[in-house]
């Protein structure tokens, strides 16, 4: 589980103006160096940095609705 990463991603899925694509974005290769490294490990899942952690932590405490609302703001273009 990651969160968003330096690729191409939003530039092809036309996300450039929002708040989520302009944001500063985890090292695509060490995404990559981070998986590899779990998988060498046995682990079947990895969550790099302290703040995909505090995510994947308040994704468990808060209503699916409100997390959605979440996605969306960040997700949606800027004016």
């Amino acid at each position: 589980m990651i969160g968003p990463t330096e690729t191409r991603f939003f530039q092809r899925a036309g996300m450039q103006r929002t708040a989520v694509g302009q944001a500063a974005k985890a090292d695509a290769a060490r995404v990559a160096e981070a998986g590899y490294a779990a998988l060498l490990r046995g682990e079947s899942a990895v969550i790099p940095g302290a703040a995909n952690r505090l995510q994947r932590l308040a994704a468990r405490f808060l209503p699916d609705l409100l997390l959605a609302r979440m996605h969306r703001r960040i997700a949606r273009p800027s004016s």
